[in-house]
């Protein structure tokens, strides 16, 4: 299973992409403001700013497990996607939420509203389909993330 997230709307408020499983279009992505590390040949993440800022671009594998925190899910044990190892990040989940404000540093499921560029609604169900599809991947072995920064960040 190909798991890509592709960012592709960037205000200082926030980043929209979309999320594709196998290619195919699943729902929209809401996540914190991707920041640009001002000094590239030092250690990453020196931009970052802890629960406002957007994970790195790059590739991580995603486990089912449930968060120390309480964070709705759609299953009944709770857990939610988590993805480890993300560089200068701990406890990143995808889970259910519409504004800036709620991402915990986590990525979010939901439909864009071209009206409301920092906002994503209907974001229990998107999560409630992508998680379904995305177990269908967990049966069959590792199941990997790749995120990908479509444009240039317009956050510094």
């Amino acid at each position: 299973m190909i798991l890509l997230l592709e960012r592709l709307f960037y205000t200082p408020r926030s980043t929209i992409g979309q999320w594709y499983v196998d290619g195919i279009y699943q729902c929209d992505s809401l996540e914190d403001p991707v920041r640009e590390d001002p000094v590239p040949a030092t250690a990453p993440n020196e931009a970052k700013v802890y629960g406002e800022t957007a994970i790195p671009a790059g590739r991580y594998r995603v486990v089912l497990q449930k968060p120390h925190r309480a964070i709705w899910s759609p299953r009944a044990d709770g857990h939610l996607l988590h993805l480890l190892d993300v560089p200068g990040f701990d406890g990143v989940y995808v889970h259910a939420f519409n504004s800036p404000g709620e991402t915990l540093g986590c990525l979010g499921t939901g439909t864009r509203d071209p009206g409301r560029p920092d906002w994503v609604g209907g974001s229990r169900t998107s999560l409630e389909r992508l998680m379904r599809k995305i177990e269908e991947g967990f049966r069959a072995g590792d199941v990997w993330l790749t995120i990908e920064d479509r444009r240039e960040p317009l956050v510094a």
